[in-house]
């Protein structure tokens, strides 16, 4: 029983929930404004993650979120070049 609540006071556990939550407060702060159209945020955020640049800021979040303390963790931080990197986290592997 012990095991399955140790997560619980980990401060990655909170960090990782509120990841989660903070895409989420758009959507509901939309709901509020007008809730028969809960698609309407996704107008802009789906463009919004077709630039290259954003990239790099899901790669920092993705390093900070899933590898936390890690020197070298593979998760690339770099701008997208190709279609191809747009739809990969991590860094290619040397192997």
């Amino acid at each position: 029983m012990v095991r399955f609540l140790r997560p619980l006071l980990r401060g990655t556990t909170y960090t990782r929930l509120l990841h989660l939550w903070v895409p989420m407060l758009s959507v509901a702060f939309w709901m509020f404004i007008d809730p028969r159209t809960p698609w309407a945020p996704a107008l802009f955020l789906v463009p919004l993650a077709l630039i290259p640049a954003v990239r790099r800021g899901e790669g920092v979040q993705a390093r900070l979120l899933l590898t936390p303390g890690e020197a070298e963790p593979g998760i690339s931080e770099e701008p997208a070049r190709s279609w191809r990197d747009r739809g990969r986290t991590d860094a290619p592997s040397t192997a």
